[in-house]
């Protein structure tokens, strides 16, 4: 009989078989993206040896902005040596990417067994590395505050942000010498509330998927000439505070359709994409909804038997929050919410493994 080990590994290195069909057999030829293309660019002048700036042979971003981003994966795109400017992803990111995504596959294999409780300067260092890589996880800080602060765990939760504000602020010194002013991580939160917060919103998608939105992001920059994207920042958070005080009843319902795009898989955004992309997406989200709630609502029982990875449904949580705070797309759902689903069907299904056991032991 095969051990459980043997079927994670099986399952990874299936996993890893159809990313790497994808990327280089189907996702070829493929024009970059604005955030690509600015990733790449910084990856590319870090191990140039040039530092965080956007290296001379980078060529306009036309209507965009480039704006000073999170150091984390720049640091891996450099690590992988991308010196040379592409207009399509290299074949080393795209098999790097690869690997990553099949150790996921092995991490929520082990999340769905078991919960993970790391300590509490180690979880700390992990969620700084986190924020500096994907500035949307910041929204896990309260939300781990306040689970931790209801389970009167105090000194874990103070160490575990003293530890995580740590590994942040020597980047949001840098930024302050760099721009002037002071940027935790990154300097694009502005532009995307106001994205997620403005009358022409429609609470899914990003500007490229709300032509008047963007045109109106167009109008906005053209009235404050000469700014950079970093100077920009606060004047987006205070449009959008603005619109927000003088329509509060508007911008409620706003935030009412940022839940329902949250959870339900539609929306403008995924018009973006080819049917093939839409139909893999949403299929398999829905496949896995039905159990994904079951074993959530059976959470309180594995509860009790210290079996529920909390900090996984607390991470999905952030994520939700991130979501209804700026606004939900299908590319920030799939990190965090679709191996939250898998690991609350997986929870089901242990649970019911261990009721049978449980049954055939007092038969």
């Amino acid at each position: 009989m095969t051990r459980p080990r043997g079927w994670v590994l099986a399952w990874v290195l299936f996993g890893l078989a159809l990313r790497l069909a994808f990327a280089l057999f189907y996702w070829v030829g493929q024009p970059l993206t604005h955030d690509e293309r600015e990733y790449l660019a910084l990856g590319r002048s870090v191990a140039r040896g040039e530092g965080f700036t956007y290296p001379a042979d980078e060529p306009p971003p036309g209507t965009g902005q480039q704006f000073g981003r999170a150091p984390g994966y720049p640091l891996f795109l450099a690590a992988l040596g991308v010196t040379e400017r592409s207009d399509h992803v290299p074949r080393r990111v795209k098999v790097a990417q690869c690997a990553l995504g099949a150790l996921a596959v092995w991490l929520i294999a082990s999340i769905a067994g078991r919960a993970a409780r790391p300590p509490a300067m180690i979880a700390g260092a992990l969620l700084g590395a986190a924020i500096l890589t994907r500035p949307g996880m910041v929204f896990f800080l309260p939300v781990w505050g306040v689970w931790m602060v209801a389970k009167r765990a105090y000194w874990r939760a103070a160490v575990t942000l003293v530890v995580t504000v740590l590994c942040i602020v020597p980047w949001t010194i840098r930024n302050q010498r760099v721009y002037g002013r002071w940027i935790a991580v990154a300097s694009e939160g502005g532009i995307t509330f106001w994205t997620g917060n403005h009358p022409l919103a429609v609470g899914d998608g990003d500007l490229a998927a709300n032509l008047p939105l963007k045109q109106a992001e167009l109008a906005f920059r053209a009235a404050n000439p000469g700014l950079t994207p970093e100077q920009m920042e606060p004047l987006y958070y205070r449009d959008a505070f603005a619109w927000i005080r003088r329509e509060p009843v508007a911008w409620a319902l706003l935030m009412t359709r940022k839940v329902f795009y949250t959870v339900v898989p539609m929306g403008p955004s995924y018009a973006l994409h080819s049917t093939k992309y839409v139909a893999a997406s949403v299929v398999s989200y829905l496949l896995v909804l039905p159990a994904a709630i079951a074993g959530a609502w059976s959470w309180r029982r594995a509860r009790r038997d210290g079996g529920s990875p909390a900090p996984l449904w607390l991470m999905a949580a952030a994520t939700v929050l991130a979501g209804i705070v700026f606004f939900p797309q299908e590319r920030f759902r799939i990190p965090v919410i679709d191996p939250a689903l898998i690991v609350a069907a997986a929870l089901l299904a242990g649970l019911r493994n261990h009721e049978r056991t449980d049954r055939h032991a007092h038969v």
